[in-house]
């Protein structure tokens, strides 16, 4: 018996109904993710100066100590509002650079330590300064240098440069870059992996939403006790044990007197070596803009003392041999006796989901100590003009 005229129509209108359905679905979830912070992500972008940069220009969301956090990448990358459209000749600009301690990791972009030291000095409407957040996720000493040198100076004109610096800066590979750059312009698991390097879908909400799944959890204590196990272990391979194994041989050339600048030089790692290298570089390329460079030394949230963290003094006799004001932020952060003796961490100064890093207190008491290192060395007096 032949089959029925009408079954050729009737498999083409199913057809056409699947191919709508497949086209639609997408469409749809695009449209539900866009209503999502996950799907609204501040994502990361190609840049030919910085391999990858948070796209700029753009509102979006960033994930921290276990929520999203709102935040405006303006025109220039950097996180805070749009500067203007003209610069007002008498502005001091003060450009902080750094990582994901400087950038805000986990609070709002108002209590970033940039944003609460321009808080501290007033709007730059009435103060004159203007404090610009050009810290980063995961940028180490090389990669600020090379912002500095392709980018920050000479898009910004900084009177002053602030790095804030961060210890597990010492964990620096050669190619930094190119390795966050694996981690955040690739697909992360197996579903988006066909999609790989298919970079007009990165922008898409839905995009987004699938690349923020298993990533944006809230930690459980279990786990933020071995990665801050893990992270305290780095920090005493790179910045503790070096000091303490040369620790006998300091005491037995100079007793208890400080070393000279050739002993600091001849007992560096090769991590200390490529710091040293970049520091000095960073300095040149501030006075060749005319602009003063300035070091924060941020607090390293894993030690508990006895004492300032160990690297302090060699970064102390480098930075004075450059002629860099610096300060040291340890001190704040950590509880003692009326002797002076360190009991531990100040817990209440760290985020309660990512003990890595700092919380507003932390960030104000950065801003604060910042503010007068600044203060002290009459770095914020404004512009005479031309």
């Amino acid at each position: 018996m032949a089959p029925p005229r009408s079954l050729p129509r009737r498999l083409l209108r199913g057809l056409l109904l699947l191919a709508a359905a497949l086209v639609a679905l997408p469409l749809l979830a695009e449209f539900a993710a866009s209503f999502t912070r996950a799907g609204n992500a501040a994502y990361f972008v190609a840049d030919p100066d910085l391999v990858l940069v948070r796209k700029p220009g753009m509102d979006g969301y960033t994930f921290g100590d276990g929520r999203w956090i709102a935040c405006h990448i303006n025109a220039l990358g950097l996180r805070g509002d749009e500067l203007p459209a003209t610069r007002d000749p008498h502005e001091l600009r003060v450009l902080c650079v750094g990582d994901s301690f400087t950038f805000g990791g986990g609070v709002e972009t108002q209590d970033a330590w940039p944003a609460q030291l321009q808080a501290l000095l007033g709007p730059p409407e009435t103060s004159g300064v203007r404090v610009l957040n050009g810290g980063a996720n995961g940028w180490d000493t090389p990669w600020q240098r090379l912002y500095l040198e392709t980018r920050g100076l000479a898009e910004i004109r900084p009177d002053v440069v602030v790095l804030g610096w961060n210890w597990n800066d010492l964990n620096t590979v050669p190619n930094a870059p190119q390795l966050a750059a694996q981690q955040f312009l690739h697909p992360p698991d197996a579903l988006l992996k066909p999609f790989d390097g298919w970079y007009a879908l990165q922008g898409t909400h839905l995009y987004r939403w699938i690349y923020s799944l298993g990533r944006t959890l809230v930690p459980s204590d279990e786990l933020l006790r071995k990665s801050y196990a893990t992270y305290q272990k780095t920090i005493e391979s790179i910045g503790v044990e070096p000091e303490r194994r040369v620790a006998a041989q300091r005491a037995r050339l100079f007793g208890d007197g400080p070393p000279d600048l050739e002993w600091w030089k001849a007992t560096d790692t090769r991590q200390w070596k490529t710091v040293r290298q970049e520091m000095a570089r960073i300095d040149a390329l501030c006075r060749q803009a005319g602009a003063r460079f300035v070091v924060a030394l941020l607090t390293e949230p894993t030690w508990e003392g006895p004492g300032t963290f160990p690297g302090v003094e060699r970064m102390a006799v480098m930075l004075d041999a450059l002629g860099v004001p610096w300060v040291d932020l340890q001190p704040p952060f950590m509880n003692r006796d009326a002797d002076g003796t360190p009991r531990g961490r100040r817990d209440e100064l760290w985020l309660r989901y990512d003990d890595e890093h700092p919380n507003r207190d932390g960030h104000a008491i950065f801003a604060s100590t910042i503010r007068e290192l600044l203060d002290r060395r009459g770095l914020l007096e404004r512009r005479s003009g031309n």
